[in-house]
C-alpha cells in the first residue's frame, strides 16, 4: 500500500491549527493539568482534522469542485486514491476519534454524568461536522456555514471542552478567549476560500468569500483577526495584569504581520495564498504556545 497519497490527503499543514484549541484549553487549566487527558484530547483533535481533510477531498471530488478548479493536489481527483478506499478510511477515522474522545471523557463520566453526556454529544456533532463540511447532499461548506463551524469547533468547543476536562469547571474568561481563537481559525479558512474564490464561484460553492467578493473577503479578514486578537488578549490581561503583556504583544504582532501580508496578495497568486495559509496556522499555534510559556513562567516563578 502506498502511504504517500494518504499522507498528502491528510494535509499535515492543517494539524497545528487543530492542536491549538486543545493546547490553549490545557494551558489555561495549567493548575489542574492532567497529561493523559491532554494526550487523548490532542489525539482526538488531530484525528478529527484528518477526518475532515479526507472528507473534504471526497466531497469535492463527488461534486466535481476539484476537477473544475484543475486541482492536481487532491488525491481522489488525481486518481491516487479510490472513492471506495476513502469511504473505508472515513469510517475508520470516525471510530478512532470516537474511541479517543471517550477515553478523554472517562474522568467526567464518574463525576458528572450529565456533563459527560453533553460533551459526548458535542463530540458526535464534531464527527458529523468533520464529514459533512463538503460531503453529502447538503454539505454546509457549500452554503457559507464553514466559518461558523470553525469558530465553534476550533474555538468554543475545543478550548472550553478541554479546559473542563482538566479543571472540572467552566470559566467566563476562558469562554471569551476561546471565541478569539475561533475567529483566528476562521481567518485561516477565509484565506483558503479567498484563494479558491473563482473556482468556488464556478462550482456553486457559496462560501463567505464568494458572497463578499475579493475586496469584501479582505475586509472580512481584518474583522476576524481584529476581533480574534482582542478576544484573546483582553480577558487574560484583565485577569492577570501586566505579566501577560509579553504574550499579548506576541499575539498582536503576529496578527498584524499576517494582515499586512494578506492585503498585498493578488487575487490570482495561488502560491502566495498557500504560503500564507501555512504562516497563519503556525502563527496561531505560536500565539497559543506563547500563552503556554507565559503560564508556565507564572506558575514556576509565582509571577503576579
Amino acid at each position: 500500500m502506498n502511504l504517500k497519497p494518504w499522507i498528502r490527503a491528510a494535509r499535515l499543514r492543517t494539524l497545528p491549527l487543530a492542536a491549538a484549541g486543545v493546547l490553549l484549553g490545557s494551558f489555561l487549566a495549567a493548575d489542574d493539568l492532567q497529561p493523559l487527558v491532554l494526550a487523548a484530547a490532542l489525539a482526538t483533535a488531530l484525528l478529527l482534522q484528518i477526518l475532515s481533510n479526507y472528507a473534504n477531498d471526497y466531497g469535492d471530488y463527488i461534486k466535481g469542485t476539484d476537477k473544475a478548479a484543475g486541482r492536481a493536489d487532491r488525491m481522489l481527483t488525481s486518481g491516487e486514491i479510490k472513492p471506495a478506499a476513502m469511504r473505508k478510511a472515513l469510517i475508520a477515522l470516525a471510530l478512532l476519534a470516537l474511541c479517543s474522545g471517550l477515553f478523554a471523557l472517562r474522568p467526567v463520566y464518574d463525576n458528572a454524568f450529565q456533563t459527560w453526556l453533553i460533551l459526548l454529544l458535542v463530540g458526535l456533532l464534531a464527527i458529523w461536522a468533520a464529514i459533512q463540511y463538503t460531503a453529502g447532499k447538503r454539505a454546509y461548506g457549500y452554503y457559507g456555514m464553514g466559518d461558523l463551524a470553525v469558530v465553534l469547533f476550533f474555538g468554543l468547543f475545543a478550548v472550553n471542552g478541554t479546559y473542563y476536562l482538566h479543571a472540572a469547571r467552566f470559566d467566563v474568561y476562558v469562554g471569551i478567549v476561546s471565541l478569539g481563537l475561533g475567529f483566528l481559525a476562521a481567518g485561516v479558512l477565509n484565506v483558503n476560500n479567498t484563494r479558491d474564490l473563482v473556482s468556488d464561484t464556478l462550482s456553486n460553492k457559496h462560501t463567505i468569500a464568494v458572497r463578499l467578493g475579493f475586496a469584501g473577503a479582505r475586509r472580512y479578514q481584518s474583522i476576524l483577526l481584529g476581533f480574534g486578537m482582542v478576544a484573546m488578549v483582553l480577558p487574560l490581561y484583565i485577569a492577570y495584569g501586566r505579566s501577560f503583556i509579553p504574550s499579548a504583544l506576541l499575539i498582536l504582532i503576529l496578527g498584524r504581520l499576517h494582515l499586512r501580508r494578506f492585503t498585498h496578495i493578488a487575487q490570482a497568486a495561488r502560491n502566495d495564498y498557500n504560503r500564507e495559509l501555512k504562516r497563519l496556522s503556525l502563527s496561531i499555534l505560536a500565539m497559543v504556545l506563547g500563552i503556554g510559556i507565559w503560564m508556565w513562567v507564572r506558575l514556576t516563578f509565582a509571577v503576579a
